[in-house]
């Protein structure tokens, strides 16, 4: 028997579970974090045959604000953190709330924009 042939023989008997990406539990707590900037001043190394020169490059970085809630799953301390994708579910959701993680309404991580800034940008930043 193949070794797919006895995955498949272990799940159909019930001694193998086959999950996805599912994570059911129970809100323990909510949080929400305002949006926020600043400026990474980053390394930059160019180099050709000859020479090789190293300087430095502002870089904004910006994190929207973040709705978050912490789920416990159920049976398990087992405790994760998603960031829901806008507010109205944020607000809709109560603590001891069950919750299903499903990759719809809400993400497992933070995304922070990151780009280089404009030279008259940082300047004026600066002053």
């Amino acid at each position: 028997m193949r070794l797919d042939q006895k995955i498949m023989a272990l799940a159909m008997t019930g001694l193998l579970t086959l999950s996805g990406c599912a994570f059911d539990g129970e809100i323990v707590k909510k949080a929400y974090e305002p949006e926020k900037s600043w400026i990474e001043i980053c390394p930059l190394v160019l180099c050709d045959k000859e020479r090789v020169v190293r300087g430095k490059v502002p870089v904004c970085c910006i994190d929207d604000e973040d709705f978050m809630i912490y789920v416990r799953k159920r049976g398990t301390n087992s405790e994760r953190v998603f960031y829901l994708k806008d507010g109205e579910n944020f607000n809709q959701l109560e603590v001891g709330d069950e919750f299903t993680y499903d990759g719809k309404v809400a993400d497992e991580k933070d995304s922070i924009e990151k780009r280089r800034l404009p030279e008259s940008e940082f300047e004026e930043l600066v002053k």
